[in-house]
Formats: C-alpha cells, structure tokens, sequence
C-alpha cells in the first residue's frame, strides 16, 4: 500500500461522512450544499488513484451543484444540458476503455434526478446509480469509494422510508 493509495482512501472516507449526512437534508439546497464538498473530496481520490474520468466528473459535480443550488424550484435546461455536454466531453477526452463510461452513466443520471426530480426521486435514482460506481470504484481501485456507495444507498433508502414513503403511507391512510 503507497501513501498516495491511503491518502485517496483519506479522501474517500471524508466523502463517505459528508454524503451520508447530506441525505438527511429537508432542503435540497443544503442536499447539494454538503454534496459539493463530498464531490471535491470524491473528485480528488480519484486523482490520486489515475481514475482520470472519475476525477474530472466529480469536478464537474461541484460545479453543477453550485449552480443547481442556486435555483429554488426549476433548474434550467441549458444549465442541465450544459453540465451533461461537460460529463460527455470529460468522458471522451479522459476515456480510458469501458471503465470510462460507469461514472459517466452514474453522474448524468444523478444529474438528471437533481434537475427534473424532486427529494424522492433524487433518492432513489441515487440508489441506482450508486449500484453503477460501486463497479467502477472496484474497478479503479477505490475501496473506500465501494464503502460510501453502499452507505449512500442505505443513508438515501433511509431517507426516503424517512422522508417519503412513510409520508405516503400516512397520507393514503387519511384518503381512506
């Protein structure tokens, strides 16, 4: 094991703490408040690990969430398509073989929970794409990075039994 392996595992766990918590956000803008820190530690493990297309995405996360997180209701479309051209040029410049393409499926579907979808959606399009990177970080090398995929999945179905779907068990129950 190499410093530069245990220093990108470092930035993995810092990722796993702040994304855990982000999904027990009300609001989606504290959602991408904290995730934007997450995304620049994701960002740089993947750097250290030459998960070039993984690194370079995770900066694009951080951009997208800075501007997303200014709009309260609707994101626009052009600052969607803009974030999706951005993960397709990354993807093509930094492409490295099929492995290339898992964070890029991941991210954009992320990226479109977060632009069209409301909390519960984005929790669980999450989960999915969650599934997708956890292939790519054993591919790459990014064990901890296997570790803060399984926590989000079970920290975003956490919060959606939490957050959503106990609140639409109880609102069907009043209907009736």
């Amino acid at each position: 094991m190499s410093p530069t392996w245990l220093f990108a595992q470092f930035f993995g766990l810092i990722s796993l703490v702040i994304l855990a918590i982000s999904f027990h956000k009300k609001k989606k803008s504290d959602l991408l408040a904290l995730q934007t820190v997450s995304n620049l530690s994701s960002g740089i493990q993947y750097f250290l690990l030459g998960a070039l297309s993984g690194g370079f995405i995770h900066l694009i996360c951080v951009a997208r969430n800075f501007v997303f997180r200014k709009y309260k209701k609707k994101i626009p479309p052009l600052a969607v398509d803009l974030t999706l051209l951005s993960i397709l040029v990354v993807t093509a410049l930094s492409f490295d073989g099929l492995t290339s393409l898992l964070p890029m499926f991941s991210i954009s579907l992320y990226t479109y929970a977060l632009a069209f979808g409301d909390l519960r959606k984005i929790r669980i399009i999450d989960i999915v794409a969650c599934f997708i990177a956890i292939i790519y970080n054993l591919l790459v090398g990014a064990y901890v990075g296997i570790i803060v995929s399984v926590v989000e999945i079970i920290s975003a179905g956490t919060a959606l039994l939490r957050f959503d779907l106990t609140k639409s068990s109880k609102r069907a129950r009043i209907r009736k």
